[in-house]
């Protein structure tokens, strides 16, 4: 029995190191695509704060009103309620028309704020050069309204689009389904494939590090999104790559857990790291002790030694050969080593190839 315990907090602990996660959160099904929109439009209805002596602006206010029957245009501009803006969007996968997506409102003209405007009526199109979707409505940024580094010239409208119509996917080839991995892996798109293929898609096969072909019966044909449904739920174990995310602004610092690292000696200010192997480590403790004993026998020869010399606090962290990157930082921190010293102390041990991992600087 008590074995059987040991066995199942192994297993815990294996899970809890490395967790599996829904297919469907780390890959997409090959043909499930979004699409950028964008267009130009107007924003009225602006205290003051809008374009001023713009052509691009004036233009289009002209064109606007010409298609409305209206041509005298005299002393439009010396309120400075109108500005131009780009607005974008991106259509996302099996939208239909009648849903309403999120825009983007940007001035391109030299307009100081978009507060409480109202965006006139904007299509929106596609690479194609057709409209998926038409924007209109009041422009709320939110917040507080004061503080002089808030930028009122962008700003993000929710639901302030209309789709008008949608964009013919095709996600199942002849037999098969493709899963696009998020990021990709060999490792990653073998356990994938060998998951479904355990669970009954035989013939399920990793193609690249990033996609994954799934055969399709005729059965499941006619059912395709219970098929994906079922496919999107699996659970499986992605690969992690050894990765330290170092934020020099903030002092965090992220660490992946397969980071190791090899021996190695550092001294950074009063902070002295050591990363030895089991002989290392011997012979270390006994260079010690022969440099302690040729201090002494320097101090008892020389009356100049003898006098009273300022301490160095020497602060020395020790690690054994294979010890995780967790384990030295938290030995720096237990010496009060700032956040500055210790992404400087991982960009050496890089340099000096005992950190075998990638570091990325955000």
């Amino acid at each position: 029995m008590r074995r059987y315990l040991l066995l199942i907090v192994l297993i815990c602990l294996a899970v809890a190191e490395s967790p599996a996660v829904r297919i469907k959160d780390i890959a997409v099904i090959s043909g499930m695509r979004a699409n950028q929109l964008m267009g130009v439009g107007l924003v009225v209805g602006l205290k003051g704060t809008g374009d001023t002596g713009s052509g691009v602006t004036d233009k289009a206010l002209t064109n606007l009103l010409v298609n409305m029957g209206i041509t005298n245009r005299e002393g439009l501009y010396q309120s400075k309620n109108i500005a131009v803006v780009m607005v974008t969007a991106e259509l996302p996968a099996f939208v239909k028309p009648g849903q309403k997506i999120d825009v983007f409102v940007s001035s391109i003209g030299n307009a100081t704020s978009l507060r409480d405007g109202n965006l006139l009526m904007t299509p929106i199109k596609g690479a194609d050069d057709q409209v998926y979707a038409v924007a209109q409505g009041p422009i709320i940024l939110g917040g507080r309204t004061g503080g002089s580094n808030r930028n009122e010239t962008v700003c993000k409208v929710v639901e302030g689009a209309i789709v008008e119509q949608t964009v013919p996917m095709e996600i199942a080839g002849k037999g098969s389904i493709a899963l696009n991995l998020n990021k990709s892996d060999f490792n990653t798109a073998m356990r994938v494939a060998e998951a479904l293929d355990r669970a009954g898609y035989s013939g399920t096969r990793a193609i690249d590090p990033s996609t994954v072909e799934i055969p399709i019966e005729a059965e499941d044909r006619e059912e395709l999104v219970s098929f994906i449904a079922r496919v999107q739920d699996f659970m499986v174990v992605p690969d992690a790559v050894a990765k330290v995310v170092i934020n020099q602004r903030t002092g965090t610092v992220v660490i992946g857990e397969n980071v190791r690292l090899a021996p190695v000696a550092i001294s950074h200010g009063e902070v002295e790291i050591r990363i030895e192997g089991e002989e290392g480590a011997a012979e270390n403790e006994e260079l010690d002790s022969a440099l302690l004993a040729m201090d002494q026998t320097a101090a008892d020869g020389d009356p100049l030694a003898q006098q009273p010399q300022p301490e160095k606090v020497i602060k020395l962290v020790q690690l054994r050969e294979g010890s995780t990157l967790s384990s030295l930082v938290k030995a720096l921190n237990s010496v009060g080593t700032s956040p500055q010293d210790l992404i400087a102390i991982l960009q050496a041990l890089k340099t000096a190839g005992a950190l075998a991992a990638e570091i990325e600087v955000i």
